[in-house]
């Protein structure tokens, strides 16, 4: 089985609080990867026609994203270390992202893994205050063609 090394994150939405994976096997655990609190720094955003602040949110804080219209896929991407993120023991990543403006829009998050065919892109379409998970499932689908074959 291929160890799955998620190396970045593209994320286009409005406030995001952490990113967090949680066990294949178990839901019990889980493991924040991304935290936007005071020691975060924002300068390692790479952005795309997007303007990024720290807000508080509950007891921490948040990140807020306002992106723009002059792209065709405007947000933020957020790089993991170096040699990546090993999540092979993880079954999903969750984001919690809210629609702070007054529209209706469309959130997608896109994580990437080492090589172009390893990327999942999902996305929630959020009302004005609207908050959602965005839940990317990290164990392999099986292809509607071959799945035809299987079973």
């Amino acid at each position: 089985m291929k160890t799955l090394m998620i190396q970045t994150f593209l994320f286009a939405c409005l406030a995001l609080g952490f990113a967090s994976v949680l066990p294949a096997e178990t839901e019990s655990e889980s493991k924040t990867l991304v935290s936007f609190s005071s020691q975060f720094d924002l300068s390692t955003l790479q952005t795309s026609d997007a303007k990024v602040r720290r807000v508080p949110a509950g007891d921490g804080s948040a990140l807020q994203i306002e992106t723009g219209h002059e792209k065709d896929w405007p947000g933020i991407t957020i790089h993991g270390p170096q040699d990546g993120w090993n999540l092979s023991s993880f079954g999903r990543l969750t984001m919690n992202v809210t629609n702070t403006g007054d529209q209706t829009v469309k959130v997608e998050c896109r994580v990437d893994s080492p090589g172009d065919e390893n990327r999942t892109t999902v996305g929630v379409t959020l009302k004005p205050s609207e908050s959602k998970a965005i839940n990317i499932s990290l164990v392999p689908s099986i292809s509607p063609k071959l799945q035809e074959k299987l079973y």
